[in-house]
């Protein structure tokens, strides 16, 4: 047996041996860590959208999927990439909702695709209060680091010791349950950030809102934070 062979072995028995005795139950911290900002995105698209780029939507909720499906068969980093994704495609239907122009320009040429700082300097450009709503936010943010993005971004391009990958065996690409843990709680900050921005652009909208957003946010501010957090 060749050794690669003989990798394969031990790699296909490390997979088995995660979703045999977790599989389901990171599955199941994915969706629920998730729920707020997958309530947004199907407010949006069934109340806010103009139908030019849902597909992105859609995207978006698949690559939460990946997430989860990742997490139960072990592998860290490739959910660490769909994670990214899942932000990104949030993110950018906030612009080309409203850009159908633009959009017929990304279908054709993809290369052109806008990155996520494109985006939110395009949310504080023309929503004047999306600035000091999200400050708001996150200052009573739950999630450990406020912007996520810049984490997962380190671990996609590899760009530090810690997050570059190191596998000398295919069995180590299968993370410890410590590292699995850890993703589902960097789920639950990313789907916080997402909501988060869905909160502060879509403010004016409140009263709209479905219950569980409303809650997600009422939940973190006082009264009086509430009160300025509404006013246009």
């Amino acid at each position: 047996m060749s050794a690669l062979s003989h990798e394969y072995v031990s790699f296909k028995s490390a997979i088995s041996n995660v979703i045999d005795l977790n599989g389901d139950i990171y599955l199941k911290g994915v969706s629920q860590s998730a729920s707020t900002h997958v309530v947004w995105l199907h407010h949006i698209k069934a109340n806010l959208s103009t139908g030019v780029a849902d597909r992105l939507i859609d995207s978006s909720i698949s690559s939460l999927k990946e997430v989860g499906g990742c997490l139960s068969l072990g592998l860290v980093r490739p959910a660490l990439f769909a994670m990214r994704t899942e932000l990104e495609l949030a993110l950018s239907w906030v612009f080309f909702n409203d850009h159908p122009v633009e959009w017929s320009h990304i279908e054709k040429y993809p290369e052109d695709y806008p990155l996520r700082a494109t985006n939110i300097k395009y949310m504080k450009a023309y929503n004047s209060r999306y600035d000091s709503r999200m400050s708001l936010l996150e200052k009573a943010k739950i999630r450990p680091v406020s912007d996520p993005y810049g984490l997962l971004s380190a671990y996609v391009h590899g760009t530090s010791a810690h997050a570059a990958p190191a596998t000398s065996d295919l069995c180590d690409i299968v993370m410890s349950k410590n590292s699995l843990d850890d993703c589902v709680k960097l789920q639950a900050s990313v789907s916080e950030y997402i909501s988060d921005v869905f909160a502060s652009w879509f403010a004016d909208t409140w009263h709209d809102w479905p219950e569980e957003a409303k809650a997600n946010v009422s939940g973190r501010l006082s009264d009086a934070q509430l009160k300025a957090f509404c006013t246009a």
